[in-house]
Formats: C-alpha cells, sequence, structure tokens
C-alpha cells in the first residue's frame, strides 16, 4: 500500500532453483514458482478466512522434491538467509541433501559440549575468536569456525564466521551454516560465492525482459509473462553453456547474456531485410510497407489493411490515363 497516492500495488515473489555451473559462473534454471504475499485459508473454528503468509522455504523444499522425483541428482542446495531456520535445515538433512545458507547474526546458537539452557548470539559467539586465511579463485577473506547447535534444534552444524579482515576487533559480515561438518570453511564460502549467479539471474530477467514491472494487471496474464520470459533466459543460458566448449579445465566466462540477445535481435534484422529485398518474395512485402506509408492510411486501424486499395504501378497509370 502507497501511503502517500492512497494506492494499492500487487507484487509477486519468484522462487527459483536452478543448477550452477561453477566452472562457467553460469545459472541454469531448472523450476521456479510465482510466490503470492498471502494466501487465505478457510478457518476452521470461525467463518471467515484467514490470511497467513506463505512460507518460502516450504515452497523450495517442494520445488526440489518435485526436481529429485524426476531424476534429478541430490546436488549440494544453496540459499540465503531468508530460506534459513531450523525447520529446512532438518528437512533437508533427512533427505540426503548437503546444504549452504546463510544466517542472520541474531540468531541463537550453543555450544555442541554446553548445556541446552545456555544459549547466546552467533555475532557474540564469534566475537574475539581467531579466524585463519580462506580462498575462492583470488578473492581472499578470514573466517572462524565452530561446531554449534541452533537454539530448539538437537542437529549439530557447522558454522563459518567469514570477515574482510583478520584482526579480531572488526566483526563478521556474514556467517554460513552447513551440515557437512567435514567441509573447511573456504569450501563453505565458496559455495555461497556461487549463489550469486541467482543475483545476475533476476538482473537480466529485469533489463532483458523488463520484469520489474509487469506491462498486464490480471494474475494469469502476470504468470504467462513471468513463465515466457524465463523459458526465454533458460534458452539464453544453455547458449551460454555451449558457446565455450567442453574443455572441463578451462574456466572461461561465457558469451554475455547481452552480446546473445543483440545477436538474435541482429539476426531477426538481418532476415527481414533480406526478404525485403529479394525480387520474388519481397514484392508483395514492398507493396503492402509503402501502401502503408501514404499519408491517406497513416491513421488506418491493422484491421482495415485489406481495404487499403492496391497502388498502380507507371504502366497501369499510363494505360488509364490514355
Amino acid at each position: 500500500h502507497d501511503h502517500c497516492t492512497g494506492a494499492k500495488y500487487l507484487s509477486h515473489r519468484i522462487i527459483v532453483l536452478g543448477l550452477v555451473d561453477r566452472k562457467r559462473r553460469v545459472m541454469v534454471p531448472i523450476h521456479w514458482e510465482i510466490m503470492h504475499r498471502e494466501a487465505e485459508t478457510a478457518s476452521t473454528e470461525k467463518s471467515s478466512s484467514k490470511k497467513e503468509h506463505e512460507k518460502g522455504w516450504l515452497t523450495a523444499i517442494r520445488l526440489l522434491d518435485e526436481t529429485m522425483s524426476n531424476g534429478f541428482p541430490k546436488l549440494s542446495f544453496v540459499a540465503d538467509s531468508w530460506f534459513g531456520c531450523e525447520e529446512a535445515f532438518q528437512m533437508l538433512t533427512e533427505r540426503g541433501v548437503d546444504f549452504v545458507m546463510e544466517v542472520r547474526c541474531n540468531r541463537k546458537v550453543v555450544e555442541a559440549h554446553r548445556k541446552k539452557g545456555i544459549d547466546i548470539r552467533v555475532d557474540q559467539f564469534f566475537q574475539g575468536r581467531e579466524r585463519h586465511n580462506i580462498y575462492f579463485h583470488d578473492k581472499r577473506r578470514y573466517a572462524a569456525e565452530a561446531n554449534l547447535l541452533f537454539k530448539d534444534s538437537t542437529q549439530k552444524l557447522k558454522v563459518v564466521a567469514v570477515a574482510n579482515g583478520k584482526n579480531i576487533a572488526s566483526n563478521p559480515y556474514s556467517y554460513y551454516v552447513t551440515n557437512r561438518l567435514t567441509w573447511n570453511a573456504s569450501k563453505v564460502w565458496g559455495l555461497w560465492c556461487d549463489r550469486w549467479t541467482i543475483e545476475v539471474q533476476f538482473r537480466e530477467l529485469k533489463q532483458f525482459f523488463t520484469l520489474s514491472e509487469a506491462a498486464v494487471r490480471h494474475e494469469n496474464a502476470v504468470k504467462m509473462q513471468i513463465f515466457i520470459a524465463m523459458l526465454a533466459l533458460t534458452v539464453i543460458r544453455l547458449e551460454q553453456c555451449l558457446s565455450v566448449g567442453a574443455n572441463e579445465d578451462q574456466y572461461v566466462r561465457p558469451k554475455p547474456a547481452g552480446v546473445i540477445v543483440r545477436e538474435l535481435i541482429t539476426d531477426s534484422y538481418r532476415k527481414s531485410i533480406t526478404k525485403l529485398a529479394h525480387e520474388k518474395q519481397g514484392k508483395h512485402a514492398r507493396e503492402k510497407i509503402t501502401a502503408r506509408l501514404q499519408n491517406k492510411n497513416l491513421h488506418a486501424k491493422p484491421t482495415e489493411a485489406k481495404r487499403i486499395p492496391k497502388l498502380l504501378t507507371p504502366q497501369e497509370l499510363q494505360r488509364v490515363a490514355a
């Protein structure tokens, strides 16, 4: 709700499940769903309906279950702090899926050997702890790690705190959790860095397919616009992966999506111009365009195209004048 204008705006959240090519740093969408902000559910005690917020982590796990039921392998699951909760940690572990998720700094944790009743914030736990170097490609950060228990959870998880400097006086800027206790901090942070490809995905959806604002208002029309954009971007992603080559030891950035889109537009223009320039195939199209460019036909509706008179050739004009 816009309090300045008094208008109401309908917004949607898109949950995308994708496969990341770590060598090419490209994410190919596998499954997605439009998640509405609120869903009306009938109340059992009262006749009136009750509005409840949809839980994003439940939707994400359901998409993962549907994908694996179709034969998709169990790969590492990476998500941001919006999906990070004890219920999601437990459900992913029960499914045998390794995960890396970001957690907020105010989450309560306890050490594995301490009593359950003693809890502390995760940022307070890592204050003053010694850090070591971690690397991802040419990037270097500093991290501290520990096996902890989250509040109201019995599952032991590894928590990695990543900071820009080695000085323990500065607080870490992010905290990541995984159910693989044997993974080191560099591997956990590297998997998280690959999650940036989903941000590139949404940026290109807004740039190339104008999804920042919907041109339609009906719910089904909005879904159709988003689905067509997602399918088109999936085709572009596959083209990016195929354009690099099959050398597994070669870390090469693929062709940018913008270049592929421009090539498709240029190819469409080239085909249109070639068709118009063709002596036989383009004759009818040239006559139609010339008729539309006349002053008396410029304001005519497209449905009135059949009523536009056919242009006479110079020879026909001479015969009419004679």
